[in-house]
This record gives C-alpha cells, structure tokens and sequence, in this order.
C-alpha cells in the first residue's frame, strides 16, 4: 500500500470511528436562565480558527441527479489553524438561504429545538480567511461527511476544535444528500429521495400483507431481520477494525443517556434548560476529546492516554481496541 493510500485509509478509518462515538464533557454556562448555548464551545487547542468556504467544480465527473447532466459540484468549508486576528468571528450557517429553501416548518423540521436559537445568532470561533499559522507546520488533513441529510455547519465544535489543535479540516456537502445545499450563484439544491437506491422488498409482503395475522407475521419478519441486519453490520464493523495495519478502536457509549445527534452541535443549541445544556455539551466535550485522540495517535504518532484507559464514565460504556491486523493489505 503507497503512502497516499495509507493515509487514505487513515482517514476513512477516523470518518468511521467519528460515527461511533457519539459523546460528551463541556463549558460552564454562565447564566442560571440560559436554556440552550448561544455560543459554541472554545477550541481547546493553542491555535486561532480560521475558516474559508469554497466552490468546487469536478468537469471529469457528471452529477447523475442533475436534469441537464452538470458537472458535479461540491460546497466544502474548510477549517484550519490561524494566526490570532480580531476579525469577526464568522456565520454560524446562512439563515437565510436555509428559510428560503425549506420555508419555516422545513427550518423547525430540520434544525428541532435549536432552531429558535441558531435564527437569533449562533457565535462560533473561527474568522474568515484568517492567515494561516506559521507555527502549526504542515498539518493533517481531514475529510469530514455529514450523514444523510445534514449540513457540514451544525457540526461546527467538532470541526473548529480539530483546527485550533492543528488540523485542517474539509467538511463537504453533497448535492442532493444534504438537506440542501446552496452555491454562491444562489442557487440551491435539495436533498433527493434519489440519492440512495432503495432497499429490496421483502420476498412474499404482498401475500403477507393480505391479512391481520399475516401483518403481524410480516412484522415479526421484519423484526427477525433487523436484528440479523444489526449483527451483520457489528461483524463488518469488527472484521474491518481487525483488518487495519495499525489497529483501531471502538467507542460504545450509553445510548440511555446518548443521542445519535450528540455528535453535532445541534442537541446543545436546543437545550430545554440550564441542566440539559450542561449534559449535552458535556456530551460533546467527550465526543471532541476522543476524536483527537484517535487523529493525534494515528496521524501524529502521539500516544494519547484515552485510548488506552479501560475505565468508563458517565457517557462511555465501553473502550474496545483492536490489534493491528496480522498481515496487512498488500502494497499497491
């Protein structure tokens, strides 16, 4: 395997470790009536943030969506650490291009309880085309994927604290997979049902679909193979993990307390009240605080202590590290 692919693979490795780990850990919120963060947590890193937004346009590749068969187009934030600046700290995300796209329910829908709070004004910690920092040196890159339908914005903490640790970071959104993605011309994409082909239908529902008690035998069906689904993917999961040359980690954490959406900023945003402000920034903290972890040991060579303690908390049920695999991929 060539160096480029190394680190190729590097990164995927960190994309799918990111999922796991949906955690915590967080700022002190100053007001006893604060309901939700207006402000997204510090960096923790000794870097400035800075932050610009580009344009990208691949001619060798053609956007299957598109009605006239355009070129794929890409919207990428990339964040990046800075020299200290004064300027002002940048948007959050374009309010106004998101209401125009999904109107006021589409906004709610999509952003829940931390839309009222993302409309009055979220401060992040990045300035705009901030110059780079002479003393971060070359520095990794990441490439960063929202899931189905989100945004690269509302992942914001994340992203600024891998910079201000000196890390670039890529976050893309993808044409009609982000709920929307709009493009400095104006224009805007909306996310497409198309994107993904759809599943294969069980063999027999019609029949099965024919009577109550067929009903109830399709849904235990569907329940049967869900649970077998689940397995499948958790012995990919570990049959991938093994497979690495250097080795890799999973990161469960206590999904009675847990979200999925703990991984972006959004569940802090729309906090109900101080309590549940604190617990999910403290959710995020930990989800931050393994994520460089993981990036600063296999990118940097560091050796960070996380990783290796056993003992869980509050948010983590459980560290499992995997070996570096016996005889890994052969040179490309």
């Amino acid at each position: 395997m060539t160096y480029q692919n190394a680190r190729a693979l590097l990164a995927a490795l960190g994309v799918y470790f990111l999922s796991q780990i949906v955690i915590a850990g967080a700022p002190v919120i100053d007001s006893s009536t604060s309901s939700a963060f207006t402000t997204l947590p510090a960096p923790t890193g000794p870097f400035a943030v800075g932050k610009i937004t580009a344009h990208w346009t691949d001619e060798s590749r053609i956007e299957p969506l598109s009605p006239n068969h355009e070129p794929r187009e890409l919207m990428v934030d990339i964040w990046y650490p800075a020299e200290p600046s004064n300027g002002v700290p940048v948007a959050y995300l374009d309010t106004a291009a998101y209401q125009r796209a999904l109107g006021d329910d589409g906004f709610r829908n999509q952003f829940g309880n931390a839309s009222e709070t993302i409309k009055e004004g979220v401060r992040t910690h990045a300035v705009a085309g901030a110059p780079y920092s002479l003393s971060a040196g070359p520095s990794p890159v990441l490439i960063f994927s929202p899931g189905g339908g989100m945004v690269r914005e509302v992942y914001a903490a994340q992203l600024e604290d891998l910079a201000s640790h000196g890390y670039v970071v890529a976050a893309i959104s993808h044409p009609y997979d982000a709920i929307v993605t709009s493009f400095p011309d104006g224009r805007q994409i909306a996310y497409s049902s198309q994107r993904w082909p759809k599943p294969p239908s069980l063999e027999g529902e019609a029949n099965l679909m024919s009577s109550k008690w067929q009903r109830r035998r399709a849904s235990h069906i569907r329940a049967a193979q869900l649970i077998q689904n689940v397995a499948r993917l958790d012995a990919y999961q570990d049959t991938a993990l093994r497979s690495t040359g250097k080795g890799g980690y999973r990161i469960r954490l206590r999904n009675n307390i847990t979200t999925h959406m703990d991984f972006s900023d959004l569940p802090a945003l729309g906090a109900h009240d101080r309590v549940d402000a604190e617990r999910r920034a403290a959710i995020l903290a930990v989800v931050r605080s393994y994520t460089l972890a993981f990036f600063d040991k296999y990118l940097r060579g560091v050796k960070p202590e996380l990783l290796d303690e056993t003992a869980t908390g509050e948010f983590v049920e459980a560290v499992q590290k995997f070996a570096p695999a016996k005889s890994p991929c052969a040179s490309q």
